[in-house]
């Protein structure tokens, strides 16, 4: 409050409108890894390794990002696509061929030749009869599925469950013999259970009619004749790790889809955080409560950790912490400690309650390199996890309704603590034109990006390969202690899926999607490459993309030709790879902008990251693809490889010049940006009085810096705004014309503020703001 007395006030400083910037694209393609179908900001390539990864030799993506950074970009969104998952199984009627190549399916839909397929089976068998009293080998129901070397699970009602490794399986007397005995808990008279699973990842030769075949057969440990699920698409690489007593406690997956998450390994390892033990409490204090703790140190044991606590003369039990009293050292159990434990003793000191944190350290191999450690671990409350904040993988608690204070035991491991994730596919070659426009979805709410490329709607040229393993290193017999060695997972081969079919159509019908999407919003430009036609004799013709150009008519696109030859950074030799420009376009875009803004044409820029052209042409064909809309790059002597048009596939001329567009779109940015305050203030002449200086001083500022034609401010810019009359209550009118540099005409932009929104539009122009002066 004020005091009483006179008071003057400034008037509000007139608003300003800051230019918005336009450098910002978006990408949409096919990625290794990353979030499908959201927009992802990105600042530099080393941002995108990060996130998507790295190259692919079935896309483009990578390359038209590493070209936007090379050539000049600062800042773009990405959206990865990938194909949605698809599920089967085995038709029980007919099994799975005797080669294991064949298998017929109860469906097929979304399963396509080339692409990665993932194959599953659980087998289970039971021991039968009276068991062979040295525990080495049990007598079974089957042995179907079961090979010497294969790791079987072993379960009997509540005991912990077991890994054992089979040295012998005898199927005529339907024996299993094991590399080491079944402990002394498991009763022999009582049924004994195993389980194995198999599985496998393979490349599809066919599919369809409910047949599936791969390029090579399906291990023979799999069981022809018992159901076999399949799976393709898109798939996320995950494992599970057991609790104590062998239930699968904790589900590790890669934290996004792809077979990049196949090639990490989670090293599991148990330890303590803290140890310490209750403190005497002198008379008169009082012993403590059964669930409450005074310590000699309370550091290292925070709420949710899990404690083993002991007391000489008592049974160890697990607690969880539930809240700690600092200045009191004391720390709250979740339950009381068994009347077993003496509060009093553990006052006086005669038997002190000893404490220590059970943790556990995962720690996550990529490619034989470690790339991320997590220690000191606590397994707390069901619905508190991800346990692993900012990491590439993430944990998700399994259901446990039987085992108090779980957690996760490294012995319980096949491969001795060692869990090498499965499953991860990269959904490439089942790809769809909808698929595509899935990843344009996110930019009908994001309004950063100011144009947008789909580098692989032309996809590459790559057949599905495969890449097998190399042999396993076979132990030195010689070794003091081959026991020692601590047996890692397989590895797996490398799939290499093909790229989609995208024919000629659907990839037209997606350039215009992408056109309408642009031209819909009216602030973005579809930045599009050249067609590419395989089946022609020359497939990148330049009056085949002159021809194509007339189907994507609009000045809210622009179309470059023809490709670009880079060095593949994945081939070893220094080969050459084909790219689609847009990329190098876009980040040519930027650092123009940049260097001298927006009312200079981005042509004549030389490009990076380009060693020859798909295509050359003479000039008299470059004089064509320019009047046809189509932007040539071509190479200069002594000066490179350079951008030789800028213009827009518009029919309208005052519209034809790419820079006339991105002008218009960077006004109707700032002024859509800068003017959300008007939306708050009465509709009143002082409003008009604000709205009408604030706008033409940023236009003037423009035309001072360039952007606009005319020797004078009248010439180059008009501001009228609508009378209130001749308008309906809570609407707002400003009609702006303006002349960018060549051409000259005026265009005109309307500034609409309806209720409490405002709009940017762009009608035909108006006589009377063309010729009636600014209002």
């Amino acid at each position: 409050m004020r005091t009483p007395g006179l008071h003057i006030l400034p008037p509000a400083p007139p608003a300003r409108i800051d230019a918005s910037r336009i450098d910002v694209p978006a990408f949409i393609g096919v990625a290794e890894r990353g979030t499908i179908g959201q927009s992802v900001a990105l600042s530099g390539w080393p941002a995108y390794r990060e996130v998507f990864g790295g190259y692919l030799p079935n896309a483009h993506l990578a390359y038209a990002v590493f070209a936007f950074f090379e050539n000049g970009g600062a800042r773009c969104h990405v959206t990865r696509v990938a194909a949605p998952a698809a599920e089967t199984q085995s038709d029980p009627l007919q099994p799975l061929s005797g080669d294991g190549i064949t298998a017929a399916v109860v469906a097929s839909a979304g399963f396509v030749a080339g692409a990665a397929i993932h194959a599953s089976q659980q087998i289970e068998t039971a021991s039968v009869g009276p068991q062979p009293a040295d525990r080495a080998s049990s007598i079974v129901a089957s042995t179907a599925g079961l090979q010497a070397g294969t790791m079987v699970r072993v379960r009997q009602g509540d005991l912990t469950q077991l890994w054992r490794v089979l040295s012998r399986v005898d199927d005529a007397a339907s024996a299993i013999t094991f590399r080491e005995p079944l402990t002394l808990d498991y009763d022999l008279t009582q049924q004994i259970h195993f389980t194995v699973t198999h599985t496998a990842t393979r490349l599809m030769a066919t599919a369809g009619g409910n047949v599936l075949t791969f390029t090579r057969p399906l291990p023979g440990n799999i069981v022809r004749n018992r159901q076999i699920d399949y799976r393709s698409g898109r798939g996320t690489a995950g494992g599970e790790l057991p609790s104590e007593r062998g239930v699968p406690l904790l589900r590790i997956q890669a934290s996004s889809p792809g077979a990049w998450g196949n090639a990490l390994v989670v090293r599991l390892a148990r330890g303590s955080a803290a140890e310490t033990e209750t403190r005497t409490r002198p008379a008169p204090l009082p012993p403590d409560a059964p669930n409450l703790l005074s310590l000699a140190r309370i550091q290292g044991l925070p709420v949710g950790a899990t404690l083993t606590l002991q007391q000489e003369g008592a049974a160890p039990v697990r607690r969880r912490v539930a809240g700690v009293l600092g200045p009191e050292r004391q720390i709250r159990l979740d339950a009381d400690l068994p009347v077993s434990f003496s509060m009093a003793q553990a006052a006086s000191g005669v038997r002190p309650v000893r404490l220590r944190r059970e943790t556990f350290t995962l720690s996550v191999v990529e490619r034989d390199r470690l790339v991320e450690l997590h220690s000191d671990l606590d397994l707390p409350e069901a619905g508190v996890l991800p346990l692993i904040a900012g990491s590439r993988i993430i944990a998700e608690r399994l259901a446990i309704a039987s085992e108090p204070y779980p957690l996760p035991h490294p012995e319980q491991l096949a491969t001795s603590g060692a869990l090498r994730l499965d499953g991860g596919l990269d959904g490439i070659a089942a790809l769809l034109p909808e698929d595509f426009l899935a990843g344009l979805a996110p930019y009908d709410d994001e309004d950063e990006p100011a144009a947008i490329a789909m580098p692989d709607i032309q996809p590459p040229v790559i057949a599905a390969s495969e890449t097998l393993p190399s042999p396993p290193v076979v132990p030195d017999p010689c070794a003091l202690d081959p026991s020692a060695a601590v047996p890692i997972p397989d590895r797996l081969s490398t799939i290499v899926e093909a790229a989609p079919v995208i024919s000629a159509g659907a990839h037209a019908a997606l350039a215009r999607a992408l056109v309408a999407h642009c031209e819909g919003r009216g602030d973005r430009i579809a930045v599009l490459d050249a067609p590419r036609d395989l089946d022609a004799a020359d497939p990148f013709d330049p009056e085949s993309a002159i021809d194509w150009a007339l189907g994507q008519a609009s000045s809210y696109a622009a179309l470059y030709w023809p490709w670009v030859l880079a060095v593949d950074p994945l081939d070893r030799l220094g080969g050459l790879r084909t790219i689609p420009p847009s990329g190098h376009v876009l980040g040519a875009w930027a650092r123009s902008d940049v260097a001298h803004g927006t009312q200079k044409a981005p042509a004549n820029q030389p490009l990076l990251f380009v060693e020859a052209l798909s295509r050359e042409t003479d000039t008299a064909r470059l004089g064509l693809l320019n009047a046809g809309g189509v932007n040539s790059i071509r190479p200069f002597t002594g000066a490179g490889v350079r951008i030789y048009g800028a213009r827009t596939l518009s029919p309208q001329p005052d519209l034809a010049l790419l820079n006339v567009r991105r002008i218009l779109i960077q006004l109707r940015r700032s002024l859509r940006q800068s003017l959300q305050w008007v939306v708050f203030e009465p509709d009143n002449a002082a409003l008009r009085r604000r709205l009408q200086t604030a706008v033409e001083g940023f236009l003037e500022r423009w035309w001072r810096a360039g952007r606009f034609a005319g020797a004078t401010a009248d010439q180059a810019f008009l501001v009228h705004i609508a009378l209130p009359e001749a308008l309906g209550p809570g609407t707002l009118l400003v009609e702006i014309a303006v002349a960018p540099v060549r051409p000259a005409e005026f265009v005109v932009l309307t500034v609409t503020r309806i209720d409490e929104a405002i709009s940017i539009g762009e009608p035909a122009v108006s006589a009377g703001v063309a010729q009636g002066g600014a209002a």
